[in-house]
């Protein structure tokens, strides 16, 4: 499979979502923009200094520290989003270093990774999913940053990242998904007993 599908696919599969099943809300036509320029600017990418950018980087590090920067409490996002990006400069020299994945393949072995970290960081959804935009795309940079020593070239949020920021993204939106139906059907369940036992709720 080709870099770059999976990211394709999950933005269109989202937008669908959003725009078809979201109430008509200012944030779903937000979303929906949002997706629809990662998609256009997936394949364009600018030079600033001595290291390549995609587009697509560019534009979700702004809309992550936009989020981020809305949120009253700064402070912890922006220390999770530094180990974010630390942990996920380190997979990637780690995969730089010894090129040999045993246990699966390289994009779900470090999308799983890059989710246990941010399952452990932080509980929102949306808060996550900044978090995780903002710290892979320093992580690139860092990562660049490290490889460009050795006399090599590491474009920051090519297609093989878009992937791996597409999959984790996807996980952590069915994870929260899961976890609200549970919440519900939990509550539904003890609002019941509450009711035979003759509470009222």
């Amino acid at each position: 499979m080709g870099e770059g599908l999976i990211f394709y696919f999950v933005s269109w599969c989202v937008w669908v979502v959003v725009t078809f099943l979201m109430a008509k809300t200012r944030e779903r036509f937000l979303a929906g923009l949002f997706l629809l320029v990662l998609i256009i600017s997936s394949n364009e990418s600018v030079a600033i200094f001595h290291f390549r950018f995609s587009l697509t980087a560019i534009i979700i590090t702004c809309v992550c520290i936009a989020i981020l920067i809305n949120r009253k409490k700064v402070v912890y996002p922006t220390f999770a989003s530094i180990i974010v990006s630390i942990g996920y400069a380190g997979m990637l020299l780690w995969e730089t270093v010894v090129p040999v994945w045993v246990v699966m393949p390289r994009l779900i072995l470090l999308s799983l990774l890059c989710y246990i970290l941010l399952y452990f960081l932080v509980e929102s959804m949306m808060v996550r999913l900044a978090i995780w935009g903002f710290g892979s795309v320093f992580g690139e940079f860092i990562y660049s940053m490290v490889v460009m020593g050795y006399n090599v070239s590491a474009p920051i949020g090519d297609a093989g990242y878009l992937d791996v920021l597409s999959l984790v993204s996807v996980i952590v939106m069915l994870n929260s998904a899961v976890a609200s139906v549970a919440r519900t059907f939990e509550q539904a369940v003890l609002n019941r007993v509450r009711r035979k036992a003759g509470f009222r709720s």
